[in-house]
């Protein structure tokens, strides 16, 4: 049995050839969690915190959230907990852009609850850009938290912030995503994580 007392295991380090970058791309996949074949899903066996593949149940898709410049962004965020284990909030700030009644109907899905994964292409992508894609929610998944409609503002768009619910908050911070090398990773995530080929 694994002892729950932790204890840090490797140096943390500046790497001066692979200096970091605020931001994400302007592309975003989401997910429904309930979509997602988690038996199928591969974690790294020697690293928990990567995910070699996300793997849809059949006939399932992912869905482009597409921003402009720097618009979405996100949050991870620790929540001590000084009666029980330490928990994350994982926040997803986006916009809506181009209101159309379809766009409003996924609107109304995610405000009455739709639970979503979000895979993301982060600016730095670091060594052999192995490191470029991150996950938000793949533990208890990202729930409507705000949202909102001003025409005066935000040019009209909708504004929202999914994140962790206060009631499932996750028990680690997001994961990297990281299928063979960066080609193919970004090739499932162009995809929306569908399953080409035989």
């Amino acid at each position: 049995m694994a002892t729950c007392v932790p204890a840090i295991t490797a140096d943390l380090l500046f790497d001066c050839d692979n200096r970091d970058l605020q931001g994400i791309e302007t592309n975003l996949v989401l997910l429904n969690r309930n979509d997602i074949d988690f038996g199928a899903s591969v974690i790294n066996a020697v690293n928990a915190k990567i995910i070699n593949s996300i793997s849809l149940k059949a006939g399932k898709t992912g869905y482009i959230l597409q921003g402009i410049k720097q618009i979405n962004n996100f949050l991870a965020e620790v929540v001590p907990n000084d009666t029980g284990l330490n928990r994350w909030r994982h926040n997803l700030n986006a916009r809506v852009f181009n209101l159309t009644a379809e766009a409003r109907k996924q609107i109304d899905l995610i405000a009455d609850g739709a639970n979503l994964v979000a895979v993301l292409e982060k600016k730095w992508k670091g060594a052999a850009q192995a490191h470029a894609f991150i996950v938000l929610g793949w533990g208890t998944g990202l729930e409507i938290a705000e949202g909102s409609e001003n025409s005066n503002e935000n040019d009209g768009s909708f504004v929202m912030r999914l994140a962790s619910s206060e009631l499932a908050l996750e028990g680690e911070g997001p994961k990297n995503y990281l299928d063979t090398n960066y080609a193919t990773s970004s090739t499932a995530f162009a995809n929306k994580f569908v399953a080409v080929g035989p």
